[in-house]
C-alpha cells in the first residue's frame, strides 16, 4: 500500500509502522511480565508454588494418580516433523515400544496439543521476540512443548531419544510427581537438559512462562540463538531454581558408544554401577558421530543406525547389569539387533 503514497506521507507512514511494531513488542514482553507475575507469591521468586494458583491446571500429579491409564503410568514426548515426512519416526516407534514395554503409557504430543492451551495464541505470538535462530521452527516447538504439557495437565516429558532401563515398580524406576517442585531429572546443576522432565501442571504453566520471558530478556543481547535448554539454564543459575529439582538419573549420550566400544564380553562391573544409579539413558544425536564413514552416508543413515545403536547397549545392558529375570529383561534381549553393530563404529 505504501508504494501509492506521496514521499512525505510515505516517511510519515514508515514512522507510524515503525511506532506500532515497537508498541507491540513491548506488549508482548508486558503481557508475559503480568501473566507470570499475576501466578507468584513472591515477585522475586516467580518459580515459587502456591496451591491457590492455577487451578484450572491443578492436578493431582501422582504417579498412580490422573496420569495414569489404568495402573500404568502415562509418559509423553513432543514431536512435531519439519523435516518433510522423514527423521525420527523410527525412532518414535521405539520410544513407545520400549517405554510400553517398561509398564508405561507412551503417549505422543505435538503443535495441536499446544494449540489446546487457552494462552497458546498470545504465547505463540510472544515466541517472536526470543532469539530463534537458523532453525526458527525447530526451537518455537521446544518452547512450545512445555506449553503442551500444562495443557495435559503435567506429567512426565522424555525425548523421542530417552529410553528407560528399569520397569515400573523397581525400585530404581520413577517415583511420584511432587506437587511441590518441577523436575529436571537430565543433566546435573548448571548443565540442566529438558530431555527428562516431569511435574504437576501448574509447574509445567509455570516454567513454560518461564522460559518464554528469559528468552525476550535476551532479544536485544547480540544473541542469535535462546534455546529453551539454554532459557532453562539461565533460570537455574540466576537464582530462579528453587522450586526445581535437578536429580541427574539419566545417563548421557557420550557415555554410550564409549560403553559398546569396550564390552568385549560385557559390560563390567563399573559400568553396571554407574548404570544403577540412573533411571534412563539419553541416546542423543551426537552417539552417530562415531559411526564410520557418517559423513558420506549422509543423515539418513543417522536415523537408521540410532535405533540400532540403543537396542544394541540395551539388550547389552540386559544381559550384564540386570540380576533378576523379568519380562522387561527379556524384552530387551530379544531386541537386540541381527547385524553386529560394534563393527560400524570408528576404532
Amino acid at each position: 500500500m505504501d508504494q501509492y503514497l506521496p514521499r512525505s506521507k510515505k516517511f510519515r507512514y514508515i514512522r507510524v509502522q515503525n511506532v506500532v511494531s515497537g508498541v507491540l513488542a513491548f506488549l508482548c514482553t508486558l503481557w508475559v511480565g503480568i501473566h507470570i507475575n499475576r501466578s507468584n507469591k513472591s515477585a522475586n521468586n516467580f518459580l515459587e508454588v502456591s496451591s491457590n494458583e492455577f487451578s484450572s491446571y491443578s492436578s493431582s500429579a501422582s504417579i498412580r494418580g490422573s496420569n495414569t491409564v489404568g495402573d500404568r503410568p502415562i509418559i509423553y514426548t513432543f514431536f512435531q516433523d519439519v523435516n518433510g515426512g522423514y527423521g525420527d519416526g523410527p525412532l518414535i516407534e521405539l520410544w513407545k515400544e520400549y517405554w510400553a514395554a517398561a509398564g508405561w503409557e507412551p503417549k505422543v504430543i505435538n503443535l495441536e496439543t499446544a494449540m489446546q492451551h487457552p494462552d497458546f495464541e498470545a504465547y505463540n505470538e510472544a515466541l517472536k521476540e526470543v532469539p530463534l535462530g537458523d532453525k526458527p521452527d525447530y526451537d518455537r516447538l521446544c518452547f512450545l512443548r512445555w506449553l503442551a504439557m500444562a495443557a495435559v495437565g503435567g506429567g512426565y516429558m522424555a525425548d523421542v531419544d530417552v529410553l528407560p532401563l528399569w520397569p515400573v515398580g523397581h525400585e530404581k524406576s520413577y517415583k511420584a510427581i511432587s506437587d511441590g517442585k518441577f523436575n529436571v531429572h537430565c543433566g546435573a546443576r548448571g548443565g540442566e537438559v529438558p530431555c527428562l522432565m516431569s511435574g504437576a501442571a501448574a509447574n509445567w504453566h509455570r516454567m513454560a512462562f518461564s522460559i518464554l520471558e528469559d528468552g525476550i530478556r535476551h532479544k536485544d543481547k547480540d544473541v542469535k540463538l535462546w534455546s529453551d535448554m539454554l532459557a532453562l539454564q539461565d533460570i537455574m543459575a540466576n537464582g530462579g531454581g528453587t522450586a526445581v529439582e535437578v536429580s541427574n538419573t539419566v545417563i548421557q549420550g557420550y557415555h554410550v558408544v564409549n560403553w559398546l566400544k569396550s564390552q568385549n564380553n560385557g559390560f563390567d562391573a563399573g559400568t553396571c554401577g554407574q548404570g544403577d544409579a540412573r533411571t534412563s539413558i539419553h541416546f542423543s544425536h551426537s552417539i552417530t558421530d562415531h559411526l564410520k564413514d557418517v559423513d558420506e552416508k549422509g543423515v539418513h543413515y543417522r536415523h537408521e543406525m540410532r535405533p540400532k545403536l540403543a537396542k544394541e547397549w540395551l539388550a547389552e545392558w540386559a544381559k550384564s547389569c540386570i540380576d533378576e529375570s523379568s519380562p522387561f529383561k527379556d524384552f530387551l534381549l530379544s531386541q537386540r539387533p541381527t547385524d553386529d553393530i560394534i563393527s560400524s563404529l570408528k576404532d
